[in-house]
């Protein structure tokens, strides 16, 4: 899908005030890998999904030696 100039400013400006790319994907009509896909082609540091946001590598391998499974944590 092309967007043009002042859609993908306003892609951006939107992404950055903090919708989401699945907000935007409906608003665009476009998927979410799209969305994320534009915004990194244009430089923008995409944020982590609010799940795995949650955990950093050292505590999903802590669990995993711990043999506890990363969905009980998420919640």
């Amino acid at each position: 899908m092309a967007f043009s100039p002042e859609e993908v400013q306003k892609i951006i400006a939107d992404y950055l005030s903090g919708k989401t790319g699945q907000e935007m994907s409906i608003d665009y009509k476009c998927s979410k890998t799209t969305i994320i896909k534009l915004l990194k082609e244009q430089g923008v540091d995409v944020r982590k999904d609010k799940a795995r946001a949650k955990l950093d590598d050292d505590m999903v391998i802590d669990m995993y030696r711990q043999m506890k499974t990363v969905i009980r944590q998420i919640k």
